[in-house]
């Protein structure tokens, strides 16, 4: 009797075990992120003037898309717990000399973790070292 109870133990024990490792993370997605500054390690802070052109969507089917500077981005992103990596693409069109589109476009490709404060989602790279912030659209 002991044995057929593990037997439905262990199985219902990783199902749940798997789909709480997996799961999607509603507060983020399907939102407009807008970009509002990138701080680095060092304390070297870019503050973003134009933020509705520095923006992430996540949908909850694992896709980005978003904007950098006057590029297009888009791609994949993967969540386990509070660990993401983003695989994100851009257009290449020059957007002039005081955009910050490229440091933007390395930060994220090299997101490492997320945490949600209030109403802004930080997303931590460079090894947690440095962070991007964004605020609700």
């Amino acid at each position: 009797m002991i044995s057929i109870k593990l037997y439905l133990i262990i199985p219902t024990f990783l199902i749940l075990a798997i789909s709480c490792e997996n799961q999607s993370n509603d507060e983020i997605t399907d939102i407009l992120w807008m970009l509002q500054s990138i701080e680095y390690e060092n304390d070297d802070v870019i503050t973003i003037d134009n933020s509705s052109s520095y923006t992430v969507l996540f949908d909850d089917s694992s896709r980005v898309e978003g904007q950098a500077d006057c590029n297009t981005c888009g791609g994949d992103y993967e969540i386990s717990n509070s660990s993401i990596s983003i695989s994100f693409g851009c257009t290449k069109k020059g957007c002039g000399a005081s955009s910050k589109g490229w440091e933007y476009f390395l930060a994220v490709n090299d997101a490492s973790s997320y945490e949600m404060v209030g109403k802004e989602l930080l997303i931590f790279f460079d090894s947690d070292k440095s962070t991007l912030y964004f605020k609700k659209d």
